[in-house]
């Protein structure tokens, strides 16, 4: 038989992973570090045992390693830009959805569309950050977010 106070020690341990990214539905958590484990392993999770679903949500939640600083801002009115954070680099098409950025030590930014992009933070978290304001003319149009020695952990969109 298995120790029943597993069941207690897991639930206090995934308490604490909710707690990083407070914003996320507990399917949305799920969701995220399931589909995680099943692209990393190839690993159906029915037969995943107790103990290697504890280390796996520690993995997906610690960071491995730090970036230096990250950059996100928009560059198009359908465009937003990740640049710095290695896996997440990318450019995010969002024609009329907020893009939604979890960090690892907690800070989530929002980025959302308006005529011009700006950069919201929603959550601050422990990592030193900035926000460079939009500036008006016909080259900018986008709130520059920057934040150091984090890592991503999550990047979604969340329609207007």
């Amino acid at each position: 038989m298995r120790d029943q106070h597993r069941i207690d020690k897991f639930c206090e341990t995934l308490a604490s992973y909710w707690h990083k990214v407070p914003d996320w539905r507990f399917g949305q958590l799920i969701s995220n570090v399931l589909g995680a484990y099943t692209d990393k392993t190839k690993k159906d999770i029915f037969f995943t045992e107790d103990d290697e679903m504890f280390a796996f949500f520690g993995e997906y939640f610690t960071p491995t390693e730090k970036c230096g600083t990250i950059s996100v801002y928009g560059a198009s009115d359908d465009l937003v830009e990740i640049e710095g954070s290695g896996s997440w680099d990318d450019e995010y098409n969002c024609y009329d959805q907020d893009v939604i950025i979890y960090f690892d030590e907690g800070t989530v930014l929002r980025m959302t569309y308006d005529g011009a992009w700006k950069a919201v933070v929603e959550n601050n978290g422990s990592a030193s950050h900035r926000i460079i304001k939009l500036i008006d003319g016909d080259d900018y149009y986008s709130d520059l977010f920057e934040i150091d020695d984090t890592r991503i952990i999550n990047v979604r969109q969340e329609g207007l």
